[in-house]
């Protein structure tokens, strides 16, 4: 049994306000990461310690869990705003994540759970995976995850941390059209 959570440095801005690390922790669809990505079974996580845990009968848990996806995002749109981040202020951070394990599967589904991501670097339909190279913050590639035989992503990730070219910049990406939900301009958030 195990918990797995992300961990912000919260003595350096942006996370050292609460707003933030709050609307980041509203924003992640454990749901989803769950039961669509991991596929085995994983209980969504809204508390360190795990459902069942001998001796901790009544885990203390995150007071939004109960709240609808559309709320959540909703409630993550306003602490931003609140926070002071908009257009004219964008969020901006690096997220490192270690490439074993689930990490590669579930790091691109983090960002796009933002919905402030997804919206602004122009996803479009689902399965569409974005990688963006941390020295110029352009997207790198844009296409499927991989296709056939073609591993369009490992190979443009591969590319970036030899410091070569990605050999192809985009390819086209089936899937269902994704609808973003209604915000507001001040909720936009960048990389």
């Amino acid at each position: 049994m195990a918990t797995t959570y992300l961990a912000a440095n919260n003595t350096k801005a942006p996370f050292n306000d609460a707003r933030v690390r709050k609307a980041l922790a509203l924003a992640m669809d454990r749901e989803y990461i769950t039961q669509d990505i991991l596929k085995g079974g994983e209980i969504p996580a809204y508390s360190f310690v795990p459902e069942g845990l001998n001796g901790y009968p009544d885990p203390a848990e995150f007071g939004w869990k109960e709240m609808s996806r559309a709320d959540r995002l909703k409630e993550a749109a306003n602490l931003l705003t609140q926070a002071g981040y908009g257009p004219n202020k964008p969020l901006e951070f690096e997220y490192l994540y270690r490439a074993t394990g689930n990490n590669p599967r579930i790091a691109p589904v983090l960002q796009d759970n933002l919905q402030l991501v997804g919206g602004q670097i122009g996803a479009t339909r689902t399965s569409e995976v974005f990688v963006i190279d941390p020295k110029t913050w352009k997207i790198a590639y844009r296409g499927p995850l991989s296709k056939g035989s073609k591993t369009y992503t490992a190979d443009a990730l591969d590319a970036l941390i030899a410091g070569k070219p990605v050999a192809v910049a985009a390819a086209e990406t089936t899937g269902s059209v994704i609808s973003f939900p209604d915000r507001s301009p001040e909720a936009k958030a960048s990389f």
